[in-house]
């Protein structure tokens, strides 16, 4: 979806009081940033999305946990490896707080451990 649709979007979105779109589109606008290498923009909207998930949600929820598993991520690429530890242990322990101790995404977490380090 270009960019120009999702500004518009978070703005009705907004009007609305649609948070969890409003959510959506950040996300949209991380993924977009993302693929074009802009790291620090793409940064931005995962924090606007995690903050919107954490107003709508408690701080436990699963989609915090991908926001900030998807944060890491982010940080790695751009070498802050300190931030990316950071944020992958905040979505591991959101995780095993609600997972089972064997479920595939606790030990994906795990893994970006391993390639972060």
């Amino acid at each position: 979806m270009p960019k120009k649709m999702l500004k518009s979007y978070i703005i009705i979105s907004d009007k609305a009081h649609d948070y969890a779109r409003q959510a959506i589109c950040y996300n949209n606008f991380a993924s977009i940033y993302h693929s074009q290498g802009k790291l620090e923009k793409a940064i931005a909207c995962v924090k606007q999305c995690l903050k919107i998930n954490l107003e709508l949600h408690d701080k436990n929820h699963l989609l915090s946990a991908v926001d900030y598993e998807n944060l890491g991520q982010l940080y790695q690429m751009q070498g802050n490896l300190e931030q990316a530890v950071k944020y992958v242990n905040k979505a591991l322990k959101i995780s095993q707080h609600l997972l089972e101790k064997n479920h595939p995404s606790i030990a994906r977490l795990y893994n970006k451990f391993t390639s972060i380090l």
